[in-house]
């Protein structure tokens, strides 16, 4: 499917203004591959742009879904003791 430049426009403004929006979302919202996202993006230089406020939001979002708890990567039984 064909899209017409007010579209691509639209799309690269919700993706810039938006930090966690993907290429991906991007590509499902107007029915095209990651692949044709991706290649307008670079060809365009789509750059994420943001307040502190929504960067910090974001960072937030991602942190939720990491456990303090869990060990590290290659965390052994015997460094965690130490």
């Amino acid at each position: 499917m064909r899209l017409s430049p007010e579209k691509w426009h639209q799309a690269r403004l919700k993706w810039e203004a938006d930090p966690t929006l993907t290429y991906a979302g991007i590509a499902r919202e107007l029915g095209v591959s990651d692949v044709a996202v991706l290649k307008r993006a670079r060809r365009e230089g789509w750059v994420k742009v943001g307040n502190s406020q929504s960067i910090a939001r974001a960072a937030h979002v991602r942190a939720d879904g990491v456990s303090i708890h869990a060990p590290a990567k290659g965390a052994t039984a015997a460094n965690l003791r130490a």
